[in-house]
């Protein structure tokens, strides 16, 4: 469940990254 979470943490933070970098 623990591992589950991080992937998930990880994807968001990846998405957020992306999205600050496109408006950018």
């Amino acid at each position: 469940m623990a591992t589950l979470y991080s992937v998930v943490e990880i994807s968001r933070t990846s998405v957020a990254m992306a999205n600050l970098h496109s408006v950018v």
